[in-house]
């Protein structure tokens, strides 16, 4: 039996609610005998009247009364679909995914999940705060739709979309004989730190030094530590941590503690810099210029999914030639 064609049934649900075909044909734009035809058509199709004469009045049979029912729930179904999907398409509704890397997750994206619900309210959103290996495995497994994160090595397969600069800054206690006065002015002004000035720069403060020196470092599978350990070998070094820590919270609390020094990002570090509880330590070769990158799987986006990536690149693109 061929798939049921649904406009017999609105033709046929016009003429019960108005109980007439006259009337039907009227309200559908359509002739009496053309509405007499699709009501024949489903007749035939189930076997079943679905009309009786009671005197001049034409009035539904049982199986009439149940195709009603049907037709009604089938018919408002049917406008669920066309509201839903639009809703989808204008982002009245849907949901949006995201994973980011701790550093990210906690100094980032909030700022521009929060620019993001002010324009689309209707859109539920998660995030899912990890290490990188995390966050790249999660938008592997389709657990995520877009992940934000420092550096995505090749062969990932994933997309990735720079949109933000992230230095990475070497940092240590108030009075580090390394400190770079200029810290406390780019924190509280919202700069982005610079490398040392050639004509002031400290003697011995390089990073090779840095990397000799007590140094607390992230926990394997983080971003800020792969980005350390490239630039050590860059450099024809190695890390040797006195420390590993959990998280930026913990490295930057024994930092100023005076257990070392690290290589934070920026925005990780700023707060901390305005505040005199860490210096900025000017050493040549820092900060390392990186970037924070959206990536995602191959393949057509949400349309959530699309507009928090529109508003990254926009919004942050403006925020990272600062």
């Amino acid at each position: 039996m061929d798939d049921l064609n649904p406009y017999p049934l609105r033709v046929f649900q016009t003429a019960a609610r108005l109980g007439s075909f006259s009337r039907a044909a009227e309200a559908l734009f359509m002739t009496q005998p053309a509405v007499s035809a699709h009501i024949r058509q489903l007749e035939r199709r189930f076997g079943l009247r679905l009309f009786r004469q009671a005197g001049r009045r034409l009035v539904l049979t049982e199986a009439g009364e149940r195709l009603l029912a049907y037709a009604d729930e089938l018919f408002r179904l049917l406008a669920a679909v066309e509201a839903g999907m639009r809703a989808l398409r204008t982002l009245a509704a849907g949901s949006l995914r995201v994973a980011a890397d701790t550093t990210a997750g906690a100094y980032i994206v909030p700022h521009y999940l929060s620019r993001f619900h002010r324009l689309h309210p209707g859109v539920e959103v998660t995030l899912q705060v990890a290490n990188r290996a995390a966050v790249e495995a999660a938008l592997r497994d389709m657990q995520a739709d877009l992940g934000v994160l420092g550096h995505v090595p090749d062969g990932t397969g994933l997309v990735q979309d720079p949109f933000l600069a992230n230095p990475l800054v070497a940092v240590g206690p108030p009075h580090h004989p390394w400190a770079d006065p200029r810290g406390p002015r780019w924190a509280i002004g919202g700069e982005l730190p610079q490398p040392p000035d050639p004509a002031t720069a400290l003697p011995g403060a390089t990073l090779p030094a840095l990397l000799e020196a007590p140094l607390l470092v992230r926990e394997p599978g983080s971003g800020t530590r792969a980005a350390l350990e490239r630039a050590a070998r860059e450099a024809g070094s190695r890390v040797h941590p006195l420390l590993e820590l959990g998280s930026n919270a913990a490295l930057k609390e024994a930092v100023a503690a005076g257990l070392g020094v690290a290589v934070l990002s920026w925005y990780a570090a700023r707060h901390e810099v305005a505040a005199g509880r860490l210096s900025v330590l000017a050493v040549a070769g820092l900060p390392l210029e990186r970037h924070w990158y959206v990536a995602y799987p191959r393949g057509p986006l949400s349309p959530a999914a699309a507009a928090f990536r529109a508003l990254l690149l926009e919004a942050g693109g403006s925020r990272g030639r600062g």
